[in-house]
């Protein structure tokens, strides 16, 4: 048995549509007779992005469905974005987007279910936002506490506005401390060190385009972030290398990070020689050795992956090399196990002679301690350490530093108050943008990516010697 029910009369557009609610004999409602498409779609703008609201035009014998409503929206140039909210308004983050379009339409449910009943046509609307000057915008935290962001000057930008960084994070607001420059002196890019970042809080960004000759005249440019979505690691820590079996052992432990320091939030990475990375989620790798007269090169690096999602991977440990005897391990290079034979100074040292060397020229250990650790006797380093410095004095000093005449060069010093000097050395770190995959290879004492300029001059203030590396 079928029930009706005449609704009430209302009006849109100066056309009255009536209302028909159905009711079965179960008491179920059954389908109404129209369902009107929300209008008045408007936006409210916010500091990271606006908010679109509509209109639903429910009427009260629609109330006793579930409504929610299909709101897509596009932005220039990527993939359309599909939700369902329950709510007749939606936040949308514009971030360096100059506008979007959008069509929302209403559906109703019946009540504890997820079956539709009817859905409206499509309400559209456009939106069109300040022009956007900015570009290719990326930001990564490294060392924990330091914070890099580069971003492109498009062509159409005004030829007199500069950039200006800016951030807040845990209710604190912070400024650029170093910007990096363009040679049209335009700021790209900034550096921030020594900054307790929170997992919990996002960091909203700010870079702000001001017209110098027009202080008034200003765009904004927001974006947020989660700290753990920027966050390079470090590498692995404590990496050790062990023979057991006829195979090789690798372990390490998780870098430091910002967030959660769980097991289950690191992914690792094992490198061997010229062998395609492998993945490991433990701590440690056993790789089996096929041919006991290869040397082997292994290498490390992590990032997160369960906890967050995070696609930067850290650098590369040191390489830890173990050479064709299997006898142990040592960063960069093995040491010998037996006394080396190699006596011709004409030569350059071979590896193992310059880890042993540079092993007690870095430290303050006797002869006996660096033999002990690295498996040669005593009267082993001391020949070394003659050698190889005898060859960097033969081969190398002569390329670096060169003085055709000594004697006027310190009494050209000392007549400015300088004894026994014959140059004056000093160097300069210059800010520079790094790629992704290279950027800890650049890291300086300040703790941001830079070049070293150095530079050599006699006491006329002429240039004897630059290194730029």
């Amino acid at each position: 048995m079928v029930q009706l029910r005449l609704g009430s009369c209302f009006c849109l557009a100066l056309t009255c549509y009536e209302v028909i609610v159905v009711s079965l004999a179960n008491g179920q409602p059954a389908t109404p007779a129209s369902l009107v498409a929300p209008s008045d779609l408007r936006i409210v703008k916010k500091d990271f992005g606006v908010i679109l609201s509509w209109d639903s035009n429910i009427t009260e014998e629609m109330e006793i469905y579930s409504v929610k409503y299909i709101l897509k929206y596009k932005f220039d140039r990527t993939k359309e974005v599909i939700e369902r909210v329950s709510e007749k308004k939606k936040m949308i983050r514009l971030n360096l987007h100059s506008g979007f379009h959008a069509k929302v339409k209403t559906q109703l449910f019946l009540k504890e279910t997820d079956d539709i009943i009817k859905e409206s046509q499509w309400a559209e609307f456009t939106y069109r936002a300040p022009p956007v000057y900015i570009q290719n915008l990326s930001c990564i935290i490294y060392n924990l506490f330091n914070l890099n962001c580069s971003w492109d000057i498009k062509t159409e930008a005004p030829e007199d506005a500069q950039y200006f960084f800016s951030f807040w994070h845990s209710s604190t607001e912070f400024q650029c401390q170093l910007y990096l420059t363009n040679a049209k002196l335009k700021n790209i890019g900034c550096h921030m060190k020594e900054v307790y970042f929170n997992p919990a809080y996002p960091i909203k960004l700010n870079i702000t385009v001001r017209e110098l000759y027009n202080s008034s005249k200003y765009h904004s440019y927001y974006k947020k972030f989660q700290p753990q979505r920027l966050e390079k690691l470090n590498p692995p820590i404590n990496v050790s290398v062990s023979l057991e079996s006829r195979s090789v052992k690798v372990n390490w432990k998780p870098p430091p990070t910002i967030g959660s320091a769980k097991r289950n939030c690191f992914i690792y990475q094992v490198k061997i020689t010229d062998l395609e990375p492998t993945d490991v989620s433990e701590e440690e790798y056993v790789h089996p050795v096929y041919d006991p007269t290869k040397q082997y090169i292994f290498q490390v690096r992590a990032r997160k992956t369960e906890c967050v999602r995070n696609k930067i991977w850290s650098e590369w440990t040191e390489p830890i090399v173990i050479n064709e005897d299997l006898s142990g391990a040592l960063p960069v290079a093995h040491a010998r196990t037996e006394a080396p034979g190699h006596t011709d100074a004409e030569h350059p040292p071979c590896q193992e002679e310059v880890a042993v060397a540079v092993w007690k020229l870095a430290t303050p250990e006797s002869y006996h301690s660096v033999g002990h650790q690295l498996g040669v006797g005593k009267a082993t380093v001391g020949a070394v350490v003659m050698e190889v410095v005898h060859a960097l004095n033969t081969m190398l000093l002569q390329r670096v530093i060169q003085v055709r005449d000594l004697e006027a060069a310190i009494t050209g010093f000392t007549a400015m108050g300088f004894a026994n000097c014959f140059r004056a050395l000093n160097g300069t770190h210059i800010p520079i943008r790094t790629l992704d995959h290279s950027r800890g290879r650049y890291i300086n004492c300040r703790s941001y990516h830079s070049m070293v300029l150095q530079a050599m001059v006699d006491s006329q203030g002429c240039f004897q010697n630059v290194y730029v590396g």
